[in-house]
């Protein structure tokens, strides 16, 4: 990554601005990190993923991320909370959250992504007091990864808004999403196994 933190504990950066990286595949990288702060934080113009967590416990605060060729946040493995983020224009998915990882969400907004959040393989996904505004699919829970067996992936999101033409949200068999207390700005519609709770 252009910035990697690698192996490590007890680490916070706040104030960090990194912007149009090359040559590597993730702005910013933390394996096997444990209790790493992130806060107060720009990445701009990321060439692939913006940030790239995997197996660490991660908190992410204050954030906005801009145009990133693939992700905006990436998570595998690991805990990770994400609090008061702007995505914006990633690539690829706003959330990804892949491989048994548990992550808590608040009061983050995705705008312009083609999957606002995804949930694969036994991973566990809170989403509370967010915006989401025309993602191609809001919500989307599969599984990717064999190894993961049966494990079921799922999306629990409360008090969010949802802006789009077609508000879509979606799962295999693996998965399931939970739309409590939604706001819906425009049509919507669902396949898999989505519940509405109002």
């Amino acid at each position: 990554g252009m910035l990697s933190i690698h192996d490590t504990k007890n680490i916070v950066i706040n104030n960090l601005r990194a912007s149009s990286n090359s040559g590597a595949d993730d702005m910013l990288h933390v394996v096997y990190g444990q209790n790493v702060v992130i806060e107060s934080a720009e990445f701009l113009d990321a060439e692939f993923d913006a940030i790239d967590v995997d197996l660490s416990s991660v908190e992410l605060k204050d954030l906005t991320v801009k145009n990133a060729g693939n992700d905006c946040v990436d998570i595998m493995g690991g805990r990770v909370t994400v609090r008061r983020a702007n995505l914006q224009e990633c690539g690829d998915k706003g959330v990804s959250v892949g491989e048994n990882a548990e992550a808590a969400i608040s009061q983050i907004r995705v705008q312009g992504a083609i999957t606002g959040v995804a949930a694969k393989d036994g991973s566990r996904v809170s989403i509370e007091g967010s915006t989401f505004e025309n993602s191609k699919i809001h919500f989307d829970g599969y599984k990717k990864n064999w190894r993961y067996g049966s494990a079921k992936a799922s999306i629990h999101a409360i008090n969010s808004k949802f802006r789009g033409n077609k508000n879509l949200f979606q799962t295999d068999k693996f998965a399931s999403i939970v739309l409590d207390s939604p706001e819906f700005f425009g049509e919507y519609s669902y396949t898999g196994n989505v519940t509405l709770k109002h």
